[in-house]
């Protein structure tokens, strides 16, 4: 828990474990705290991060009640598909999710949801793995890389390469 203080540049002066008049906390792992190469790697896999969640974004919708929806979805649809394998019918009431697609109007019924979320499932996971390399790459290099210069470059090419992930808007 460093406390410091800093000249009129923003440049930090000193550092203490004490609180004094018109210190600053700053956590542990605040980069001005960083060696300039650590900083610089912080920055960079925070940039990739949010360069990978706005790339998702353009896919799915944010939040995490949106995200347990798209899962119990999905399990129903899973639900659904197993009895259709076996031959069965699907109840109306069973798939709470997979009636509101109906209902919506985004299905014509239950079978035909479960395809839809089957397809829509079956795209993202292939977009989602596609952002994980990309993003995983990205960090991997900027932590390989021995200074600044091919922090930045490693960070750029990752966030280049994060934006043609980026769903086609209508």
């Amino acid at each position: 828990m460093p406390y410091v203080t800093r000249d009129e540049t923003g440049a930090i002066l000193t550092q203490t474990a004490i609180a004094r008049p018109g210190a600053e906390w700053l956590p542990d792992a605040h980069p001005d705290l960083m060696e300039p190469l650590a900083a610089a790697r912080a920055q960079a896999t925070t940039a990739i991060d949010r360069a990978a969640e706005a790339a998702r974004l353009t896919y799915v919708t944010p939040g995490a009640g949106q995200a347990a929806e798209y899962r119990l979805t999905a399990a129903e649809a899973a639900a659904a598909r197993a009895v259709l394998d076996a031959g069965g019918t699907l109840a109306e009431g069973a798939y709470p999710h997979l009636d509101a697609e109906v209902r919506a109007g985004g299905a014509a019924d239950l079978a035909e949801a479960v395809a839809l979320v089957e397809a829509q499932a079956q795209g993202w996971s292939h977009v989602s793995a596609d952002i994980k390399q990309v993003r995983r790459a990205g960090k991997l290099a900027v932590a390989a890389a021995e200074d600044a210069a091919a922090v930045q470059t490693a960070r750029d090419q990752a966030l280049t390469a994060l934006r043609t992930l980026h769903a086609a808007t209508p």
